[in-house]
């Protein structure tokens, strides 16, 4: 194309320039792709944890809510007839307490506990 030596140098560099940005530029996607995986780790890793104590509150509250459920029923009054109504919801609630406690105890020493 007959150019003169002044631009085909100036080509040149232009060339060497541009494959320089372009390695550049593939470099700064790397290390970002990089740290979108990092931060996509890191939430779904507090994700699991949450999740993992939100589990643990429904084991220990599940059986707790299913013996309240009968508790809250008239077939608890019909079998507590003979004692005070007071003293049988009382010792209904402390076994609620007491089961919850024992769940929460097994789940930590099995290390469900988070």
């Amino acid at each position: 194309m007959n150019f003169a030596p002044q631009t085909i140098d100036l080509l040149d560099d232009l060339i060497i320039e541009n494959n320089q940005c372009f390695q550049q530029a593939e470099i700064y996607s790397r290390v970002i792709a990089g740290l979108m995986d990092a931060r996509g780790t890191l939430v779904n890793n507090n994700m699991s944890v949450l999740l993992k104590n939100l589990t643990i509150i429904n084991v220990i509250f599940l059986p707790l809510n299913l013996i309240a459920g009968i508790g809250g029923m008239s077939e608890f009054t019909m079998m507590t007839q003979g004692i005070n109504w007071r003293i049988s919801y009382f010792l209904f609630f402390v076994a609620l307490a007491v089961i919850g406690c024992l769940t929460a105890f097994m789940l930590r020493t099995t290390g469900f506990d988070g």
